[in-house]
């Protein structure tokens, strides 16, 4: 992961897969995963409000599997094969969509409560009203 003015981009080549149920010759398959993405934050104005800032996000991904499998799977059509990579990317992509949201919804309620806690001042303790004499 790097930061760049504006963009974040991500690069990874890290994958772990869960092969349980899987037959073992599958289960022994080379998997080259690859992944490069970034994220660019765009200030703009609001219309309503001149002095409020925010920001539209763009970004892209790309995501690549491949692998060497083994021989006993040689004779299963491309088509098939193809549809099982297929499905394997599907259910990367909406686990990392899944991640990527909850960390969102994270970091913006832990910055919601550090805005608020700048934001605290504390009060004054109450004016204490002066008693006088009267004589």
């Amino acid at each position: 992961m790097t930061f760049e003015k504006g963009a974040l981009r991500l690069h990874s080549n890290n994958l772990s897969l869960d092969f349980s149920g899987v037959p073992d010759d599958f289960a022994v398959a080379d998997f080259s995963f690859s992944l490069n993405g970034s994220l660019r934050a765009i200030p703009r104005l609001s219309q309503f409000n001149p002095a409020r800032r925010s920001c539209d996000f763009s970004g892209s991904v790309s995501l690549g599997l491949a692998t060497e499998l083994p021989l006993a799977f040689a004779l299963i059509p491309e088509v098939m094969l193809t549809r099982v990579g297929d499905e394997i990317l599907d259910r990367i992509i909406g686990a990392m969509e899944g991640a990527l949201l909850q960390g969102i919804i994270t970091d913006y309620n832990t910055w919601c409560r550090m805005k608020s806690k700048k934001l605290t001042v504390k009060a004054p303790p109450p004016a204490v009203p002066l008693r006088t004499s009267t004589s």
